[in-house]
């Protein structure tokens, strides 16, 4: 445990660390870095565990001895040379998991300086280097353009390192030997990373360097696609229109009388741009946008063709959202107002008035009543007997009458066909037994005789 204050010392002597072979003792390492932690008063401390995912021995007590770690307020985290499908990796993560840690398997060792790095910032909460540095220019900056070959010197910068496919522009000249100024293509795009202060704090020598201007807007160019020195080509939507800008040195000036374009619609129609010039250096074509799709256009200047940014035009305009809701309004005033008529009613008019409705009649109460009035009436027809005649529907009589024709007994139709039926002699019908007139049984009889005449 020491101050990293005598970064080559220390360097040096990790360098000199040789393995003579054997397994990697987990537990022994893990005991020994609690050792030294435990004589420390950091507020963030924290072990990182480098081992072989596929050769981890004795881990020892780790499922108790980590979690009491833990609860002494040390965090542990895993870095395994391998991958996760490797004999020991299941082990190594079981202990970043006890560790409230984090876990990454490195396969390629070339990597490990980079997730050490990681690890370090995300336990640290901070990946900025706040002193003074000198910068490293790499011939690399010259494939953008005309970019100086000396860099001021930096009073800070983010600590990252570049993407494997990265053309590397700035560096640091210190310890860390970082990356400072990265650009890269993404299919046809193009991308780049400043990890410098532009205007801060930590700018150091950058906010008073003559070429500042010069050194970002030849990269901002680049980004946007420019190809030739002294020329910036410039292309956007606005509403149903594109707009295609060009702009050159004043020293240029002369060659933009030699301009010309042309764009392609999406249906495949080319036409001519129709340039007007804004200013002594820069031209403005405005073109209209009949139909959903994308435009291409180029761009010849002095014989030198340039490509200009595509435009697209997703749907009609009409369509598009209007962040002012008065724009409506304003474009039929300006209407009226040019024909000589008048915007009859206004806006304004059409929502003036009380907001309340006219009013409304409540029927709740009408309705229970109602409803009680019907079951009051059902219980005294179902008391005292009263008949109530039936009624008959209209659609309905046709199909009554027809229940009741009576139809011989020797003839049945069926299918229009007439079917002989053997006469049957009917039995004497056999006397009526006496119904009681008093009783219960005779108060059933009674009501039986209502309900057929009903």
């Amino acid at each position: 445990m020491q101050p990293v204050v005598d970064r080559a010392g220390i360097s040096e002597k990790t360098r000199s660390i040789e393995s003579n072979g054997g397994g990697i003792y987990i537990g022994a390492a893990l005991h020994a870095c609690a050792e030294q932690l435990a004589r420390s008063t950091q507020k963030n401390r924290h072990i990182v565990l480098f081992a072989d995912a596929a050769d981890s021995e004795e881990p020892t007590d780790y499922q108790t001895f980590v979690p009491e770690l833990v609860r002494a307020g040390v965090t542990v985290s895993v870095i395994g040379l391998g991958s996760d499908t490797d004999s020991d990796a299941e082990l190594l993560k079981e202990i970043a998991k006890l560790g409230n840690g984090r876990i990454q398997f490195v396969a390629d060792a070339a990597d490990l300086p980079r997730v050490f790095a990681q690890e370090t910032i995300q336990v640290a909460r901070s990946a900025m280097v706040e002193q003074p540095t000198a910068v490293e220019v790499l011939p690399a900056l010259a494939t953008i353009g005309d970019m100086p070959a000396a860099f001021p010197k930096l009073g800070g910068y983010s600590l990252a390192w570049a993407r494997p496919r990265a053309e590397l522009d700035l560096r640091s000249l210190d310890d860390q030997k970082a990356p400072l100024l990265c650009h890269w293509h993404v299919g046809l795009g193009r991308a780049a990373a400043f990890l410098g202060e532009a205007d801060g704090e930590f700018s150091g020598e950058l906010a008073d360097w003559p070429r500042y201007a010069d050194c970002f807007g030849t990269l901002v160019r680049w980004l946007c696609g420019g190809q030739t020195p002294g020329l910036f080509v410039d292309a956007h939507r606005d509403g149903a229109f594109g707009h295609i800008a060009v702009e050159v040195e004043d020293v240029l000036a002369a060659q933009l009388d030699t301009a010309r374009g042309v764009m392609t619609s999406p249906d495949g129609r080319v036409s001519d741009l129709v340039f007007e010039r804004i200013g002594p250096s820069r031209l403005l074509a405005r073109v209209p946008l009949d139909r959903d799709g994308i435009y291409r256009a180029a761009l010849q200047v002095a014989g030198t063709t340039v490509r200009v940014p595509p435009l697209a035009l997703p749907y009609s305009p009409e369509y598009a959202p209007q962040p002012d809701p008065r724009a409506g309004e304003r474009v039929l005033r300006r209407l009226a107002g040019t024909t000589g008529g008048r915007l009859q009613p206004t806006a304004d008019q059409v929502l003036e008035g009380p907001r309340r409705s006219a009013g409304h009649d409540d029927l709740g109460v009408l309705c229970a009543l109602l409803a009680l009035g019907f079951l009051l009436a059902e219980i005294v027809v179902r008391r005292f007997g009263i008949e109530v005649p039936a009624v008959r529907l209209p659609w309905r009589r046709g199909a009554v009458a027809a229940a009741k024709v009576e139809m011989p007994a020797t003839e049945v139709v069926v299918a229009r066909r007439a079917v002989e039926v053997p006469k049957v002699e009917p039995e004497p019908a056999k006397p009526a037994a006496q119904e009681p007139e008093d009783g219960v049984l005779g108060a059933l009889s009674r009501a039986q005789k209502r309900t057929k005449r009903r």
